[in-house]
């Protein structure tokens, strides 16, 4: 059997027990917050707060309009923390889950599987975040809210097919790791999460035009704010999201049978 037929063999064996991804991904959700009083709320709490305080300092610093600006702040940290986490978790996934890969015959797409769905459930309660900061700033909604469902899928999408490729990556050369990190950190500073695209001067606005980040946080953020997609966002999106899935694809069916051994 070649090695596109196991791959296929191994997601096909996944999607026969996404209940027990599912089960896997509720009970690792349990177990962080055992014995705490509000769980995974304690999360949504210390985010809250984060957004709040860099809400009204970076308002004041860039002197910027409250309902536009913390609208862009709630949007765009909620989703940054989601596909960062999922990131640097998807970073050691082979070597956390190494005894299992070793000792049982689990798909290796499950595991991505359960940890996916474990962050779309924390990405669930991220979202009383900026619920709660639209409704209080009076925003008003628009049909273009619908536009939200689609566009995070691709977001959510094109963030498991990173973690696809680096959990392959940082398994085989462990430096990946430390470089992933550190990159991540960086990140936020350099795309419009914190800042909005309309602070640049119009020579300057090219440094978010070329952030893939950028554009795909923008097609979730501005349907929210009524405004429209640009016509580059969704070329920037669709471009990335199937050189994404074809490069997750390959390095899927080419490492997904060798990560045994790099553990």
């Amino acid at each position: 059997m070649d090695r596109t037929k196991l791959a296929i063999a191994d997601l096909a064996a996944t999607l026969s027990r996404v209940d027990l991804a599912w089960e896997l991904a509720s009970d690792d959700i349990k177990q962080r917050y055992r014995r705490t009083a509000l769980g995974p709320l304690w999360v949504v709490i210390g985010i809250g707060l984060w957004v709040a305080m860099t809400g009204f300092i970076g308002m004041t610093l860039f002197n910027a309009d409250a309902k536009a600006y913390f609208t862009n702040v709630a949007i765009g940290m909620v989703l940054w923390i989601f596909v960062s986490n999922m990131i640097n978790e998807g970073t050691q996934l082979i070597q956390q889950n190494g005894h299992l890969i070793l000792n049982t015959n689990i798909p290796i797409s499950l595991y991505l599987l359960r940890m996916y769905i474990k962050h779309i459930l924390l990405f669930a309660h991220y979202l009383i975040i900026p619920v709660v900061i639209i409704t209080v700033i009076g925003a008003q909604p628009s049909w273009q809210l619908f536009l939200i469902i689609p566009s995070f899928v691709i977001f959510s999408i094109s963030g498991l097919c990173l973690v696809t490729i680096f959990c392959f990556l940082c398994a085989r050369y462990r430096d990946m790791q430390q470089a992933v990190v550190a990159l991540m950190q960086i990140m936020p500073l350099v795309t419009p999460i914190l800042w909005s695209r309309d602070f640049l001067p119009d020579d300057k606005k090219w440094i978010a035009d070329v952030n893939p980040l950028y554009h795909y946080i923008n097609i979730i953020k501005a349907p929210v704010a009524s405004a429209p997609i640009e016509p580059l966002s969704y070329m920037v999106v669709g471009i990335s999201t199937l050189v994404l899935i074809t490069v997750a694809w390959l390095s899927f069916v080419l490492f997904n049978k060798k990560s045994a051994y790099w553990i």
